[in-house]
């Protein structure tokens, strides 16, 4: 989100198929050792993930660095490389966090992560105009989504297919567990209009850069950044209730859910 200009129009990337077959053995070859692996266990290794992915993704790791001393300029060196360190050591906790949340019941997952005011959250659902629920890719947000799914009925979150098919089919059989619908973020608009009218939860995680045609540009850390205007045009189009969520960072495999009060804009916010 921090690179000021547009992004290119959207393109779907065909994977080489080995490629697609060797992410996905890795992939269920690191869950296979989650699911009776100790927090403590997952601590470590989810540690040594993110370095290794730090090493492995060089141009990302570049781009990070990029941003932090763009944003932060007063920062030496060495505290930026803390810093995003640091990032790519939270990023490989969260993945196994989530692997190993993955494989418990619904029942387990909301007895580990404690919301924090739901209260909010019943009493938008209750009013029967439909919930917008804002977040980002802050925190554990996949294990937030799992909870989120867990506890509440008609929900629909907006995401992009994964680039790797075997890894979205595996994801799609996780997501149906909970009931929840995943809308593809091209495909978005009306379908999710259509579910706030119904009553229903949408959620959004608008943090991600979207295309100069689609966005507006923002204040973000002191710089100028493209996001999506969607759930201001939403919330006033639908008149629904919306609150802001993040997902804390863990005791490992359990982020409390903090819900914030409802945001309100007047009818004439665009």
């Amino acid at each position: 989100m921090m690179e000021t200009a547009a992004p290119e129009p959207e393109r779907k990337r065909k994977k080489n198929p080995l490629m697609e077959r060797a992410e996905y053995l890795l992939y269920r070859a690191i869950a296979s050792r989650t699911s009776g692996a100790s927090d403590e266990s997952l601590q470590r290794w989810g540690d040594r993930l993110g370095w290794l992915t730090s090493r492995i993704l060089r141009g990302r790791d570049r781009l990070a660095m990029r941003n932090l001393r763009a944003t932060f300029p007063d920062r030496t060196e060495s505290e930026l490389r803390d810093i995003l360190d640091r990032c790519w050591k939270h990023f490989g906790r969260e993945t196994l966090a989530y692997l190993k949340v993955r494989t418990l019941s619904l029942e387990e997952i909301v007895e580990r992560c404690p919301i924090v005011n739901r209260h909010i959250l019943d009493d938008a659902i209750a009013e029967g105009k439909g919930v917008l629920l804002i977040s980002a890719h802050f925190g554990g947000w996949e294990i937030a989504g799992l909870l989120l799914m867990s506890i509440v009925k008609n929900v629909r979150m907006v995401a992009r297919q994964l680039d790797n098919r075997l890894l979205e089919a595996d994801l799609v059989k996780l997501r149906a567990r909970t009931g929840a619908e995943i809308i593809d973020r091209r495909k978005a608009a009306r379908l999710l209009m259509r579910s706030l009218a119904a009553g229903g939860v949408v959620v959004l995680l608008p943090d991600q850069a979207v295309q100069e045609r689609e966005g507006v540009l923002v204040p973000f850390v002191g710089r100028k950044a493209w996001t999506t205007p969607a759930p201001a045009k939403t919330k006033r189009r639908v008149l629904c209730g919306c609150t802001p969520m993040a997902s804390s960072p863990p005791p490992m495999a359990a982020p409390p859910l903090p819900l914030s009060p409802r945001a309100r804009w007047p009818r004439s916010a665009t």
